[in-house]
């Protein structure tokens, strides 16, 4: 039993100080640029893309809206109809949706945001049903307003947006 506790003791204090240590230099391939397609409609949605943005350090992740001409190219370019009740994340030339993309978008962040990479261990057939419950839901938390009167698209990290 005590054996137990010091092992528990110690793993604890690996994660804390994994958690609240200093964030390493940017990661391999850090600087290869990724896009996440959303809904430029959305306000959830653009809130979300803010919340990357202020946890990017790296300025690895770049956005366009789906309803865009580069976010129209993009969706065509990997053979995907534009759905805007998913986001896409393009990383070189494959496309990710759903909870994948969401996911993999965390695990390109800094700690602690990087460790919920690890709920890629769930399954799709129940991550997926929880990111459509949320995306059907996005409307009614947030609002939707035409693009340009989102916060993400008019902040000051505008140039983040591709269109």
């Amino acid at each position: 039993m005590k054996g137990a506790l010091v092992a528990l003791a110690l793993a604890a204090a690996v994660v804390l100080l994994g958690v609240y240590g200093p964030d390493p230099p940017a990661p391999p391939g850090a600087s290869k640029e990724q896009i996440l397609l959303i809904d430029g409609e959305c306000c959830f949605c653009n809130s979300v893309a803010q919340f990357i943005i202020e946890r990017d350090p790296w300025g690895k992740f770049k956005f366009a809206s789906q309803q865009s001409k580069t976010g129209e190219d993009l969706m065509h370019k990997h053979n995907l109809v534009t759905d805007l009740t998913t986001v896409v994340l393009i990383d070189e030339d494959k496309a990710y949706i759903k909870s994948e993309a969401i996911l993999r978008v965390l695990g390109g962040l800094p700690k602690p945001w990087s460790y919920l990479y690890m709920l890629n261990a769930i399954p799709k057939v129940v991550a997926d049903p929880v990111y459509d419950l949320v995306s059907r839901l996005r409307y009614s938390i947030a609002g939707r307003k035409s693009a340009d009167t989102c916060t993400a698209s008019s902040s000051p990290s505008r140039d983040r947006f591709l269109d």
